[in-house]
């Protein structure tokens, strides 16, 4: 199972995240794996996804906070498909699960090539 975030509103409106099995970071910075980089509400490093075993969790490293279905979050929260996660009054993102195994790259095969 993999899992993607779709930007509902915001100037990146529509814009979806193929989330990648481990860490992916969101927020301003343009060599983040979610970049969104014109969202003034969001912070340099706003929060972290999680991708394993079939689950997302989220962990916000703002100052200034995330949101998850409309509640504030502290530490690390687990996400269902379908679970919102807003920043300031202007940005949201939506769960989705797309249903496909995200396809290996030549870097993760060579890893499990490694370890056999």
């Amino acid at each position: 199972m993999s899992f993607a975030i779709r930007v509902t509103a915001g100037k990146n409106k529509d814009r979806v995240f193929v989330l990648k099995p481990g860490k992916n970071f969101a927020g301003r910075k343009s060599t983040l794996d979610i970049p969104l980089v014109n969202e003034r509400d969001m912070e340099y490093e706003q929060f972290e996804l999680e991708v394993g075993k079939g689950k997302v969790y989220l962990r916000d490293l703002s100052k200034s906070g995330t949101f998850v279905n409309r509640k504030k979050i502290y530490g690390v929260q687990e996400l269902k498909a379908g679970d919102t996660i807003d920043i300031g009054r202007k940005v949201c993102f939506v769960l989705e699960e797309t249903g496909e195994e995200p396809e290996e790259t030549e870097e993760s095969e060579e890893k499990s090539e490694n370890m056999a």
